[in-house]
């Protein structure tokens, strides 16, 4: 965006005039588009989902981006201006751009939308093995109490598989998980494998010398900083989660957790998709919320979330869907 007070608010010549206002109350979103830019400070956009474009003036342009979440006209007009201070006085002309760019087809209806989004028909979920991978780092008593309540909630299955992913700087740290490992995959009968630097490394440099051309990339999702700890590793542990997991529905734990089930304050609330206004809990104190903590040895795994992983969106709606999706279930988004 310039730094002039004076913007240049102007829309391509080959829009035509802005039609007609619309329902003040339909939602709209300015589409995802590419930009290109062109001399005299203009831009192309292009839709990256259909052939719609336009040219615009670099203001615009920077103007539609604080429109890409579902709003009433009016409030984007509103936003536009809080945003940009020099066209407060100027809500016309923002309308007249907004209207302008959705004749060009390229502000998205959230009412379009939402029709679209229709449950798959008929769809019944296949039963699929799962992979946990409990994400862990210079915790080790975390881990060990983490593991001492899947001892007691989950029901281990081998057709499952399981890992603890282990990004510790410190070695006792290391080694001390390595032993943790070893000891519940006796004490459960089960085979909880570790996954540690040095087998990260070893994966790493496989995959490196199969994919030479992604070596850049690679380490840059998977690989780490053994010289400087203090350089992030951030997501590289859920990286290597992806990538154990590929092919089976994947949960990926982390170590500061209780595998514990949280039973919601309503009875027979779960997993829903809904129009309806969302409900929020509070409590006066600790004792409330520790109340919902289910004392059954029932596996928190075994329930709706494990279902709906690895389902498309339409799936997803056949499962849970309790009422058809309207506008407003779009309000916000993306």
């Amino acid at each position: 965006m310039n730094d002039k007070v004076s913007h240049n608010y102007s829309f391509s010549y080959n829009l035509t005039p802005a039609p007609a206002a619309e329902k003040e109350d339909e939602l709209i979103a300015f589409d995802d588009c590419l930009e290109f830019p062109l001399p005299g400070q203009r831009v192309l956009i292009r839709s990256k989902h259909s052939d719609k474009q336009a040219i615009v003036t670099q203001d615009v342009a920077y103007s539609l981006r604080l429109c890409q979440t579902f709003r009433s006209l009016p409030e984007h007009i509103l936003h536009v201006a809080q945003h940009i201070p020099e066209l407060a006085e100027e809500p016309q002309d923002i309308r007249q751009v907004l209207q302008s760019i959705r004749q060009a087809g390229l502000m998205l209806s959230a009412r379009d939308k939402a029709q679209s989004l229709r449950p798959a028909a008929e769809f019944q979920p296949v039963a699929q093995s799962l992979c946990f991978c409990i994400l862990t780092c210079d915790r080790s008593a975390s881990l060990s109490r983490l593991l001492d309540s899947m001892a007691t909630t989950h029901s281990f299955d081998a057709n499952n598989r399981y890992y603890v992913i282990d990004d510790s700087r410190e070695q006792r740290n290391r080694e001390h998980n390595r032993q943790l490992c070893r000891k519940f995959s006796a004490a459960q009968n089960l085979d909880l494998k570790y996954f540690g630097t040095e087998a990260q490394d070893q994966l790493l440099m496989q995959l490196k010398t199969t994919l030479p051309e992604h070596a850049k990339g690679l380490d840059f999702l998977l690989g780490r900083y053994p010289d400087d700890p203090t350089i992030a590793s951030y997501g590289r542990s859920r990286n290597w989660g992806l990538l154990l997991g590929a092919g089976r529905k994947l949960l990926l734990i982390d170590d500061d957790i209780l595998f514990q089930r949280v039973e919601p304050p309503q009875p027979g609330v779960g997993i829903n998709f809904s129009s309806q206004s969302r409900g929020a809990a509070f409590f006066r104190s600790d004792d409330e919320w520790r109340a919902l903590y289910n004392t059954d040895t029932a596996d928190p795994s075994a329930n709706a979330l494990t279902t709906v992983l690895g389902t498309s969106l339409e799936e997803s709606l056949q499962l849970f869907a309790i009422d058809a999706l309207s506008q407003n279930a779009l309000r916000d988004l993306l």
